[in-house]
């Protein structure tokens, strides 16, 4: 009798920078790592040992000293199957004190650690030319990317139902107007008065992966 096939171990892949500077936010996207069953991922990030405490695939984070630092992601499924991969990078400059970059966020150590945030937003005119616009606002990094969805909710039940969705990449700052190009057949769904429902995701579209959402 044949055993039973085992569980592979979820695929880690960390997209970031191999140089830095100390004091300057750099950015870890780990939205790229997957579990070859489909499920979902519990995050857990390190720098030079130090667990983060940070559960999101996504990382923004200072040095505050100069040297070869190792940034790592662990990634767990729901059977417990793991995997690390780590991700070297140089950070050049001064050494700084954590206190001095405490604007970033919370101190750890010898990092500080920002969570990147994404506020979705209705903007004044919602539709203009056939393309749906959504505001977004990014901060805690450089830049903000992931995917647009957005839906119209529909009957008493406020039911949804896709109109479009699309990738977006906006840079920290002030709100950006994000426009979603509508089909025929998505504009004859929304209506004049539908409710609608736009959410941006990390990376993939799932429920774990969910930024910020809006109803208008």
């Amino acid at each position: 009798m044949s055993a039973p096939a085992s569980a592979a171990p979820p695929v880690v892949a960390i997209d970031g920078p191999a140089t830095g500077v100390t004091g300057m936010p750099v950015a870890f996207d780990g939205a790229g790592t997957v579990d070859p069953a489909g499920g979902l991922l519990d995050y857990a990030w390190s720098i030079d040992g130090q667990d983060l405490g940070i559960a999101d695939p996504w990382l923004s984070i200072a040095f505050a000293h100069p040297g070869r630092h190792v940034v790592a992601l662990k990634a767990t499924a729901g059977d417990g199957e793991s995997a690390e991969l780590q991700h070297p990078i140089v950070v050049t400059g001064d050494d700084r004190s954590a206190a001095s970059l405490a604007p970033f966020g919370t101190a750890l150590g010898a990092v500080v650690v920002q969570v990147p945030e994404l506020v979705v937003r209705a903007p004044v005119v919602r539709l203009r030319r056939h393309r749906l616009r959504v505001e977004l606002r990014c901060r805690g990094t450089e830049r903000c990317r992931g995917t647009l969805r957005v839906v119209t909710l529909k009957g008493r039940l406020h039911r949804p139902v896709l109109l479009a969705q699309r990738r977006f990449d906006v840079a920290a700052g002030g709100p950006r107007v994000v426009h979603v190009r509508l089909s025929a057949r998505a504009r004859r769904r929304l209506g004049q008065r539908s409710l609608v429902r736009a959410t941006a995701f990390r990376g993939r579209v799932r429920v774990a992966s969910i930024w910020g959402t809006a109803a208008y």
